[in-house]
């Protein structure tokens, strides 16, 4: 009896020290430039996802969710094998160099399901140790990154959400009923149907949606109940892509926003400010099902 209690014990004791140390995520965060100030590209990665995030150090500008998706186990096995969790828990958190240029920080941190570790450093401040790990993290960042631009060229990147189909049929219910998404407006017209990818129109390559003249200084506002998929940055301007089950509205063309990718807003909800060039503010607001811009008209509500 005295055996096999001691016996249990024993692996119970190996157990919870196994536990203890358990690798929950490896992260990886650099900083770089942008036009808006410095950013900080962040890498989690966990034995179920990989996921990356654009952060702004400057609290105005909101963070933008790149790119999510499994994660291999071979190359989970490989991120455990090389971090030494007893070398890495034992280096400081900030590793100095005073020789080095004025170069931008990096860091990697291990979460075990008893502690976290974040260590800091510069390029030209890499810990022996972790140079083995620093390399790997650094070529899966650059991967990802190349996967999150190809991500984003295709429709498919914001139809990866799982559709709703509740959700869809409670949208077409309330077809011909929705509110403009603006404050106020000027005037307005719709151009045409197509397929396609929602953010071609802010580059100027198809012509969807409907254009609506508004004062400077407008908000853009939601037209429905929906969850926020994307806040993206092109040409200078932000555009907000909010889900509706089956279909997505797009409010591109925005100087600043006032949602985050992830947030459940409901109808004219103000989602940022309509950007103002030299010559007029205008939102190009579009209406989207699957691959196939449709056209919003017969989806408002207009007072004739």
């Amino acid at each position: 009896m005295r055996l096999w209690f001691s016996i249990v014990l024993v692996q119970w004791v190996i157990y919870s020290a196994a536990q203890k140390t358990a690798v929950i995520r490896i992260s990886y965060g650099n900083n770089f430039d942008e036009p808006k100030g410095i950013y900080t590209n962040i890498l989690n990665i966990d034995p179920v996802s990989t996921q990356y995030v654009a952060s702004p150090k400057n609290k105005k500008y909101i963070p933008r969710e790149r790119y999510k998706e499994g994660t291999k186990a071979k190359r989970w096995q490989l991120l455990q094998q090389q971090a030494d969790l007893e070398k890495f828990f034992a280096l400081d958190e900030r590793i100095p160099c005073p020789d080095c240029n004025d170069s931008l920080e990096e860091w990697i941190q291990v979460k075990t399901s008893a502690e976290t570790h974040r260590v800091t450093f510069t390029s030209e401040s890499v810990p022996e140790m972790l140079k083995k790990l620093h390399k790997t993290l650094r070529e899966e960042e650059k991967r990802i990154r190349k996967a999150e631009e190809k991500f984003n060229c295709t429709l498919s990147g914001y139809a990866a959400y799982t559709p709703n189909s509740i959700a869809t049929k409670k949208f077409e219910s309330y077809k011909g009923l929705y509110p403009f998404p603006v404050d106020s407006f000027v005037s307005y017209t719709h151009c045409c149907e197509g397929a396609g990818e929602p953010e071609k129109k802010s580059t100027g390559n198809v012509l969807v949606g409907m254009d609506i003249v508004c004062k400077p200084g407008t908000h853009a506002r939601a037209i429905a109940y929906g969850k926020v998929t994307r806040v993206m940055e092109i040409n200078r301007n932000w555009v907000v892509i909010i889900q509706h089950g089956d279909y997505l509205s797009v409010y591109p063309g925005l100087s600043s926003v006032l949602v985050k990718p992830g947030d459940k807003i409901s109808s004219k909800t103000k989602i940022g400010i309509i950007a103002t060039s030299e010559y007029e503010t205008i939102l190009n607001f579009q209406l989207w099902k699957g691959a196939k811009a449709i056209d919003p008209a017969g989806w408002l509500y207009i007072q004739k």
